[in-house]
């Protein structure tokens, strides 16, 4: 796949996001370019895209679906289905690509070597807690081949559609997607530049988020059932 062809659909799916929908949205009209082929967002409830202002609601290249299904697996799901691009980027709603995301996408995915692949992480705080944070994720997902959701994932879609998408999960639809994509043959790859993410779900207590995140994290690779963990996460 050359350069000049390679075009990507960015999906964000949401819930009850419409205090940010139209920033995120603002973000992402900065990247429309000739590779930017549409973003996809998809609402299960109808509340955040009926926020979206009206400036947004006429770019051409925004697509705004509602979900008749509550999960954010399904609702990737649902957006890649309605998705056009050669690559489909999954991007959290309080995520925000950096500047030239999606050319250091392009030229990661010019190697056909590789089907997939996502960002380094980096917060919106700059504090040393929170770069030694990023940086540890950083370095996790790049040893094990298994980028977390936050880093803004992205598949060539025609392996996506092989692979079945991601499979209804309450949790680790991410971790689980990677790992079958690497049980399948498929490599990951990094971009090199990093994503910039909300410190939102760190900022009531930055210690007990870091430990629930990492002691489910390890319940979840002993095979202790989702379900469980997400009722242990919330």
């Amino acid at each position: 796949m050359s350069l000049r062809r390679i075009n990507i659909s960015i999906i964000v799916p949401v819930y009850k996001e419409s205090k940010i929908i139209n920033a995120e949205l603002r973000s992402l009209k900065v990247h429309d370019a000739e590779h930017l082929k549409e973003v996809i967002v998809v609402d299960c409830l109808g509340d955040t895209i009926s926020a979206v202002e009206h400036d947004l609601i006429t770019w051409d290249k925004l697509k705004l679906v509602k979900s008749e299904v509550k999960g954010r697996a399904m609702q990737m799901n649902l957006g890649a289905s309605k998705a056009t691009g050669d690559i489909l980027l999954f991007l959290h709603a309080d995520t925000e690509l950096p500047r030239n995301g999606l050319f250091s996408v392009i030229d990661l995915m010019r190697n056909q070597k590789i089907s997939a692949g996502a960002f380094d992480l980096s917060f919106d705080i700059d504090s040393l807690l929170y770069r030694i944070t990023a940086f540890n994720s950083s370095m996790r997902s790049r040893l094990l081949h298994s980028p977390y959701g936050d880093q803004a994932i992205f598949v060539r879609r025609l392996i996506f559609e092989e692979i079945l998408g991601f499979h209804n999960m309450p949790l680790f639809e991410d971790v689980d997607l990677c790992r079958r994509l690497k049980n399948n043959g498929f490599k990951i790859g990094f971009t090199g530049t990093a994503i910039v993410t909300s410190s939102r779900r760190y900022q009531k207590s930055y210690t007990m988020a870091i430990l629930r995140n990492w002691w489910i994290t390890v319940l979840y690779y002993f095979g202790i059932d989702v379900e469980k963990l997400a009722k242990l996460y919330n």
